[in-house]
């Protein structure tokens, strides 16, 4: 998390699971357009648009913030019958 400037490179978390790479188009407010390898077979790389809150620095935050995340999820679901 962080101020980002166009052309930078960053980390955000896809489908709660996996950690993609991205690259910083441009900012407005407190979001970031980026673009990131889509894992389709298309030739132009996918652009949204995400929250700075969402966007990671470093690979290694974005993992930790998926382990934490699971360990809530696996604990919330344990169902007791």
């Amino acid at each position: 998390m962080g101020e980002y400037r166009a052309g930078d490179v960053a980390f955000f978390i896809s489908n709660s699971i996996m950690v993609q790479e991205c690259k910083i188009v441009s900012r407005s407010g407190d979001f970031y357009t980026i673009t990131y390898e889509s894992k389709c077979d298309c030739f132009a790389p996918a652009v949204i648009r995400l929250r700075g809150s969402r966007l990671y620095k470093i690979k290694e935050e974005a993992d930790q913030k998926i382990s934490e995340h699971m360990k809530v999820v696996h604990k919330s679901n344990r169902g007791d019958y």
